[in-house]
């Protein structure tokens, strides 16, 4: 897209020289902008006599916009010919000067669009006086050159039957460019103002669209947007919530504050005043730390007509209503008075006026639009879900009143709405004469003034007639009032509240009585193959850390699929790594945790189309690159391990032993110096702490710098510590950082390879699916069901029931017994483990109901309080309930009563009566009734009826016997089974996703935000400015999963572990803590459990086929009698286990085994004597410096630092009961 560009250069005097220019923003200075040859057109362009003060700015400046690599050169000019622009341009000016000829007598002047958006002319003496608040040593010589390229570009009258495209075509040409038009000359020419500020018009060359954070005092800033607003432009700013940072400045070597802010994007029109409070605009250090300190950010006016460039939509109001009429109806507030129910949507508040609806329908209307925004191109979609036919009355983009357009002409209710200032109401005739509106001042103070209809003068005399007069519409009342000046803008403290503002409505809200045909979709396989013809490659990154402990990357390697290796080395290495794509390629490209990765390569990117992103972990990337599409894949969402564990979880050659000097390459000399050999490989042996890690770490040396090649094969093979014969590595090499860096990153990039290599080629082989075609696990589990038939006659739900059903899922019990602390000692502990917990509930069970729910009536209800489990088998496969309970009979060591904190969804295990309503599922209730006695209310639910499909069970029996046979062969294939059976309930689960990211070039950053700003919930710009980080509301919310499939093998796998816990605890077994699907247990009672389990249940306890347990714990050496001697529990997740155990030459070995939430192992020091102490009540802290995963600080803008000094406390409740079993 065209753009006029603000570029400005510091004189030697330190004046800021501010001028203009067209340029690309998509291109940069390999290949110049140009427009249309000269000719006829130009001559009677020129012949109106009117000229531009114009001087090729660009060439005399020479300014490095951003850069395209040589080599790509030719590539680049080869696409925009492709283009085959120039044909078209042709074509186009035919056209253009047949209507000119036709206009002959209107003269213009040229870059005008329309009157009501040009700038009005200063003064001399204005704009010495506008700089001189900036800058004082601005002077009327230096004035010229602003005056000259600054002022004089005015936006004068355009014809108006001018399209865009040949209005862009015609300035450029007017600019003696040269060939071609590069951008989207479909969108509108953008005129991006910006007043010169310090801190970002001297960016190194890159392109200069927006000033920075004024310098200038608040008067001054206020007097800038003031002349804004004699624009007649709506102008978008922010408010931006200050915190403090402080940033040294290499310019004028001080420290100085970069803003930290969360954002929130207005517009206004109108008086300045009117929006701004002084006192909430302040800058400087006394306003530093405040809390709620709001500032105005100058560098993001957008000046631009926006009833052309933004969609128009629905959203509050953000006036406030003068007039003495009250206006509630329409959710207009008074001003200074409270918003008018602030929490709910302007549409579904419009929608409760009608009356026509019950609160049950308006609540599934809120559960669809989910957020406060709506725009009108979405409309559509709501009128067609609630059977509405919507007309809508607005203002045309030509200033025409009125507009109608109907949406969804077969909706039986019929619906008038209208929207002003993207708000809707209600369009309905009101009790109002136009003549009261229109002269609403005068007439405001009389008696019944909203009938009067004339006045008329008897012998001078007034007199008010209230007669039959027409009555108006409420949207013609809204427009009257805006035109006699009785809205004002909100103030930014309401403003900043609307963000905020759009109500979470949870299921509590949510009727069942009102099931809709189209909530229900069946399930149905559909084979994936947008990736087959894409080109894989698997890379790794090697990074740095600078001065500000940021992570900075050094070193990308990459290999194909064949193992055919490239790597980049220094400062361009990203660039180089992308570039070596071939144009116009389709790539998938695989890291292994592509969150890290991911951060150093995104600004690159010329395009992101989507990203899909959860917390801190990137599991996919759609982008390109100058033509280069590229499909960034994270494998660890497909192969949850780390890297260093794939040559053992897919049998093949294990790497050497990495051992990575991290410190010394944090040293930029050191890469800068990368093949200058300053140190020896010895001097470098003193960042390895064990004597063996130094001399393996010398072996890989002489391995990689070696010329003679001396060490022996069997040195070169991936061992098991060090191999015997290898004899002494060659002293005084000297170490390359380069080659080294690169011989480790490329064996991380092989293991990768490898792996991935043999999950794509027996994923295809045993199940015919290409793992390229999928970004998680839990997807080809999910595909592979559908395709073997288990989902057949079962629907995928949504609506209300979906959100019901949702909430009887729940995570593991993980909790010690009472919620207690134990030390035992001189006792031997099981961790004893159900064998594949989540399968096994599969198999054993039903879990997949056929058909689509059903509500439960009053006698079901009462069927189901009564609990005859005869009956029940007859009416119901399943059911789901929302019950009460009101007597709780029986406790238990392992509770299954529970409370759940709404705010981050944790279970609270408890032997009282919960505080809320439970949704449980009929398995859950069962165990409920069994174990607790309980008596209880059914308030409402769910029911399925036609039986299940049980192909699940089979062919997780199928699945189940086939690794145990590959597991017997050591054949990777095994490691594939388990993932996928581990992840088949997970898709079924899934919950809505609320909102979209959108990466955003900073040249298009204006436009987007323009257009969506009522959907933004956050803002995040990139380190080097490149990019901004846009999180959107979702405007609709239609979501499809299977919870009632997850439900059910969710409580299944809790029956199992139930049946065991129960077991034990009537026959005082003492279980001492669980998780999920383990148990600690002393050894003796193993064998009496296993007698009883047999006893009651007619089953083996201890094996290793499904259903089944048998002991976990795992000691390094160790073949036999491995036990744990001493256990020490502090509460949920923490916890020390001593291991012992033999190995083959019936030698002792002793181990820890730790959990403590929130802290990594390799913090614990001392582990036995921390765990001690935090037994004791002590409090204790922890350096999370030591682990190089907890370190990391992932930011919003995707850059990542590394924490210096990252201490956490840890105490436990010292109220809590503490056992001492000896």
């Amino acid at each position: 897209m065209v753009h006029l560009i603000t570029f400005s250069k510091l004189s030697k005097k330190g004046n800021y020289l501010s001028y203009h220019y067209f340029k690309s923003i998509s291109y940069s200075k390999a290949f110049t902008l140009s427009g249309l040859p000269r000719g006829s057109l130009y001559s009677k362009l020129r012949d109106t006599g009117e000229h531009i003060k114009f001087k090729g700015l660009p060439n005399e400046f020479k300014i490095n916009y951003r850069e395209i690599p040589l080599e790509d050169y030719k590539t680049f000019i080869m696409e925009v010919r492709e283009k085959n622009i120039r044909f078209e341009e042709k074509k186009l000016l035919k056209q253009q000067e047949k209507k000119l000829l036709k206009q002959q007598e209107k003269r213009f002047r040229v870059l005008r669009r329309e009157p009501a958006q040009g700038f009005r002319s200063f003064s001399k003496e204005e704009m010495i006086e506008y700089y001189n608040s900036i800058n004082e040593q601005i002077t009327e010589d230096n004035l010229k050159y602003i005056s000259k390229f600054d002022f004089d570009l005015s936006f004068p009258d355009e014809p108006k039957f001018f399209s865009n495209e040949q209005a862009i075509k015609i300035y450029n040409n007017l600019y003696e460019a040269k060939k071609y038009i590069i951008g989207d000359s479909k969108k509108k020419i953008s005129l991006i103002y910006s007043a010169p500020g310090k801190d970002f018009n001297l960016n190194d060359g890159k392109d200069f669209i927006n000033g920075g954070v004024f310098s200038s005092s608040l008067e001054t800033q206020i007097e800038f947007l003031r002349r804004f607003a004699s624009t007649q432009k709506k102008v978008l700013f922010y408010v931006i919530l200050l915190s403090k940072d402080y940033v040294y400045d290499d310019l004028t070597e001080t420290k100085t504050i970069r803003w930290f802010y969360s954002s929130k994007y207005f517009t206004f029109d109108g008086s300045i005043e009117d929006n701004f409070n002084a006192d909430l605009i302040k800058s400087g250090d006394e306003e530093l730390g405040k809390e709620n300190t709001y500032i105005i950010r100058l560098d993001l006016l957008h000046l631009v007509q926006p009833e052309k460039l933004k969609p128009t939509s629905g959203g509050f109001f953000p006036f406030e209503n003068t007039s003495i009429i009250d206006l509630s109806r329409y959710q207009i507030s008074k001003i200074n008075e409270p918003l008018i129910d602030e929490n709910e949507n302007c549409l579904i508040y419009s929608m409760k006026q009608t009356k026509f609806f019950s609160e049950d329908i308006l609540k599934d209307m809120r559960l669809f639009i989910k957020q406060r925004f709506i725009t009108i191109t979405k409309l559509k979609n709501f009128a067609k879900e609630f059977n509405l036919k919507i007309y809508l009355r607005y203002k045309r983009k030509d200033g025409i009143l009125n507009r109608y357009k109907i949406y969804n002409e077969k909706g039986l209710t019929n619906i008038n709405l209208c929207v002003v200032k993207e708000h809707y109401f209600l369009d309905e005739e009101i009790n109002f004469t136009r003549f009261a509106l229109k002269n609403y001042n005068e007439l405001k103070d009389k008696s019944k003034f909203n009938e009067i209809s004339r006045i008329d003068y008897v012998n001078g005399v007034k007199y008010y007639r209230r007669g039959e007069a027409k009555k108006i519409s409420s949207y013609d009342m809204i427009n009257i009032l805006f035109k006699n000046n009785l809205f004002t803008p909100m103030c930014l403290e309401k403003l900043a509240l609307i963000g905020r503002m759009t109500k979470s409505y949870e299921i509590t809200d949510i009727d069942l009585e009102n099931l809709k045909e189209k909530d229900f979709e069946e399930c149905v396989y559909k084979e994936k193959t947008f990736h087959n013809d894409f080109k894989v490659y698997f890379a790794d990154t090697e990074t740095y850390l600078n001065y500000k402990n940021q992570h900075i990357v050094y070193l990308i390697c990459v290999s194909d699929e064949k193992g055919k290796k490239s790597s980049f080395y220094g400062e361009k290495c990203i660039n180089n790594f992308l570039n070596s794509f071939a144009p116009k390629s389709k790539n998938i490209i695989y890291f292994h945790n592509l969150g890290y990765d991911f951060s150093f390569i995104f600004e690159k990117l010329t395009d992101i189309k989507s990203m899909i992103k959860t917390g801190t972990h990137i599991k996919s990337v759609d982008s390109y690159f100058y033509g280069r599409h590229l499909y960034f894949k994270d494998s660890l969402s497909l192969i949850p391990a780390a890297l260093r564990d794939f040559p053992n979880l897919f049998n093949f050659q294990k790497q050497r032993k990495e051992l990575f000097p991290y410190e010394y390459y944090n040293n930029e000399e050191n890469l800068k110096n990368e093949n200058n050999n300053r140190h020896t490989c010895e001097y470098l042996t003193k960042y390895f702490s064990s004597e063996e890690d130094k001399k393996e770490f010398l072996l890989n040396c002489d391995l990689i710098f070696s010329k003679t090649q001396g060490l022996n094969q069997l040195c070169r093979e991936p061992a098991q510590g060090l191999n015997q014969l290898c004899r002494e590595p060659t002293q005084g090499l000297m170490f390359d950082t380069k080659k080294y860096a690169i011989f480790y990153c490329n064996q991380d990039v092989n293991i990768l390879r490898q792996g991935m290599n043999i999950m794509k080629k027996e994923t295809l082989q045993m199940f015919g699916l290409n793992v390229n075609n999928y970004i998680s696990i839990p997807q080809i589990a999910n595909d592979l069901m559908l395709k073997n038939k288990v989902y057949e006659n079962v629907f995928k739900i949504s609506g209300s029931a979906r959100e019901f059903i949702q909430k009887t899922i729940l995570g593991g019990r993980c909790m010690s017994s009472n919620n207690e602390m134990f030390h035992i000692k001189n006792k031997k502990i099981q961790d004893f483990d159900a064998v594949s917990l989540y399968p096994s509930a599969m198999d054993l069970f039903e879990n997949v109901p056929n058909g689509k729910p059903k509500i439960l009536s009053v006698n079901d209800k009462k069927l189901i309080k009564d609990h005859n489990k005869t009956e029940l088998n007859k009416i119901f496969s399943c059911y789901f309930v929302e019950i009460k309970i009101t007597e709780v009979n029986s406790i238990k060591d392992f509770p299954l009563l529970f409370n759940r904190d709404d705010k981050n969804g944790v279970l609270e295990y408890i032997n009282e009566i919960p505080a809320n309503n439970l949704f449980l599922n009929n398995v859950y209730l069962d165990d409920l009734i069994k174990h607790h006695n309980i008596k209880y209310e059914v308030i409402r639910g769910l029911y399925f009826n036609e039986g299940f499909n049980n192909q699940l069970q089979k062919e997780i029996e199928f699945l189940f016997e086939e690794r145990l046979r590959y597991k017997i062969q050591q054949n990777p294939r095994q490691l594939i089974i388990k993932l996928l059976m581990n992840s088949i309930y997970g898709k079924t689960i899934m919950k809505p996703i609320k909102s979209d990211l959108k990466v955003i070039n900073s040249d298009k950053f204006n436009d987007f935000v323009y257009n969506n700003y009522n959907d933004i919930s956050k803002i995040e710009e990139s380190e080097n400015k490149l990019k901004f980080i846009v999180k959107l509301k979702k405007q609709t919310n239609k979501h499809f999963s299977m919870p009632h499939v997850g439900s059910l093998v969710l409580a299944n796998s809790k029956k199992i572990m139930n049946q065991l816990f129960y077991l034990a605890y009537k026959n005082n077994l003492k279980i001492f803590y669980q998780d999920t699907d383990s148990i600690h247990i002393l050894e003796e009672n193993i064998k009496p459990l296993s007698d009883l389990y047999l006893e009651k249940y007619n089953k083996i306890l201890i094996g290793k086929n499904m259903g089944q347990f048998h002991s976990d714990f795992d000691l390094s050496g160790a073949i036999k009698n491995i036990h744990s001697k001493e256990l020490i529990i502090l509460g949920k997740k923490s916890y020390l286990d001593i291991l012992e155990g033999q190995n083959d030459k019936n030698e002792t070995l002793n181990s820890f085994h730790i959990r403590l939430k929130g802290i990594p192992k390799c913090s614990v020091k001392e582990p036995y004597n921390v765990f001690l102490e935090l037994f004791n009540g002590e409090k204790k802290e922890f350096s999370m410096n030591s682990s190089i995963g907890a370190q990391f600080i992932h930011k919003p803008n995707l850059s990542i630092f590394s924490e210096t000094k990252n201490i956490r406390e840890i105490l436990f409740n010292k109220e809590v009961k503490k056992n001492i079993i000896d």
